[in-house]
């Protein structure tokens, strides 16, 4: 949106920039959270069952695969995002750069080593102290080592500006400056961020209930949740938000599984807010990038390490993209190379071709019969059971059932075939009757086929016969 006001308005107007752009971004905030509250109101979170489970999973492996790149990218200080490009490659394997995203990725391993072993909810708080004090040991005890030398080279972040106030943001708004044609302009952009939250909020609250094992996920109140907070926030004069998966994982694994625990935070927090961003010069990168590197590592270790015990190897490897476990592979690959979005939508593809062809395998037909074995049961003279005995030979009986569609139909049709083909000349038929009593549906494409059948029978002089139709059926 800055881009679209700075384009509109001129960028020998940074005021006028500046007051539209923020408040494009909490009226932005104020759309989202109404969109998000009318959706809880509406109870439209539990369109997210219909969700499968491993697409979920596929978020957390992408999830993970964005966090290692992001760790790549603080560690190292490459400007911009990680590409996989050999510039980037000779960067990251600089002599001056090595040591500053191997040392992160080695303590996120051996964290991840230790957690393995002992699991108490203190372990990851203590780790990561621990590194800010050996760190600060190494500064104070070898006299080289200088806080401004090792901003530059990387290690320790950069120092904010001093002195300035919590609420100077406030001081920035200024509605006599705004220009509003310029603030048209982004209302588009205003939806594609709804839209872009809209995805992201039924998938993470699942998916961050599924990591910590809670069942009880009530997606609605989420949402409810999610616009009042939206609201505020936009009426605050701030951005948008929502739940960010990972630090939620480590939050609650960490112990902080309680209200209380959530106060505590949101009062830490206002805390750091009041005393200002001058902490952040003081803390080393490879605690950060650690810890980046550690969630990521642990979200792919569920995503992808997890499942494989459940299933078989050979359909974990197998190239097919119809199995669950090579869908989250493919999913993960997916948000990796392209977008978070682009692997949902993969995902749903596969998990819609995977559904067809799992349920095509099923065969619709329930029972097939010659009409001498599916006699009446009405008691006749001999004679007439003779006969009928004869001339049930001419009746073939289909029993068909479940919902039929395009994808088993064509095993019907198959079977007809088959027995207009195979053995008519031996044992000729003149009827046959498709018994759709515990068919519950049938959509156009299997409609169809059953003109089409019929037009195979004609050539043949059957006669279809289409019995047990339920009247509530659709």
């Amino acid at each position: 949106m800055a881009f679209i006001i700075l384009a509109k308005v001129g960028d020998d107007k940074p005021d006028v920039v500046l007051a539209t752009t923020i408040l494009s971004f909490s009226i932005s905030a104020i759309l989202t959270g109404a969109v998000f509250f009318t959706m809880g109101f509406c109870k439209l979170g539990a369109l997210i069952g219909f969700f499968p489970r491993h697409i979920l999973i596929g978020c957390i492996g992408g999830v993970g695969y964005f966090l290692i790149a992001t760790a790549v990218e603080v560690s190292a200080r490459l400007d911009g995002n990680l590409e996989y490009d050999l510039t980037t490659l000779n960067r990251l394997f600089q002599a001056d750069t090595i040591p500053l995203w191997t040392i992160p990725l080695i303590l996120a391993i051996c964290l991840t080593l230790i957690k393995r072993q002992v699991k108490y909810s203190f372990v990851d708080a203590a780790y990561f102290l621990s590194i800010i004090g050996i760190f600060y040991f190494f500064v104070g005890a070898i006299d080289k080592l200088e806080l401004p030398d090792l901003r530059s080279k990387g290690w320790v972040f950069k120092a904010p500006d001093a002195g300035v106030p919590f609420f100077h943001f406030y001081t920035l708004y200024n509605f006599k400056a705004v220009d509003w044609k310029a603030l048209a302009d982004t209302i588009p952009t205003m939806l594609a961020l709804t839209f872009f939250g809209i995805i992201h909020v039924p998938i993470n609250v699942p998916a961050l209930g599924f990591s910590v094992g809670e069942d009880n996920v009530d997606v609605d109140r989420e949402l409810k949740a999610h616009g009042l907070s939206n609201a505020l926030s936009g009426l605050g004069g701030s951005v948008q938000n929502y739940l960010v998966y990972t630090n939620s994982v480590l939050f609650v694994r960490s112990g902080g599984d309680s209200r209380v625990a959530g106060v505590m935070l949101a009062a830490a927090t206002f805390g750091v807010l009041i005393s200002g961003p001058i902490i952040i010069g003081y803390i080393p990168i490879m605690v950060v990038g650690a810890l980046i590197f550690f969630l990521g590592i642990d979200l792919m270790m569920e995503a992808l390490v997890g499942p494989w015990g459940k299933v078989h190897r050979l359909e974990y490897l197998t190239s097919s993209a119809l199995t669950r476990p090579s869908q989250i592979v493919i999913i993960v690959v997916t948000m990796g190379a392209w977008d978070f979005v682009i692997g949902i939508l993969i995902g749903i593809l596969l998990a819609c071709v995977s559904f067809v062809l799992q349920t095509s395998r099923v065969s619709a037909i329930r029972n097939s019969l010659p009409g001498s074995i599916a006699a009446s049961t009405v008691r006749r003279h001999p004679i007439q059971n003779r006969f009928l005995q004869e001339a049930g030979k001419q009746i073939y009986v289909l029993k068909l059932a479940g919902y039929l569609f395009f994808g088993t139909i064509v095993g019907v049709e198959k079977q007809i075939r088959a027995l207009l083909h195979e053995k008519f000349d031996q044992e000729p038929i003149r009827f046959l009757i498709l018994d759709l009593q515990n068919v519950v549906g049938i959509d156009f494409s299997a409609a169809e086929a059953f003109t089409r059948i019929k037009r195979i029978l004609d050539v043949r002089s059957v006669t279809l016969i289409i019995s047990g139709i339920p009247m509530t059926g659709e």
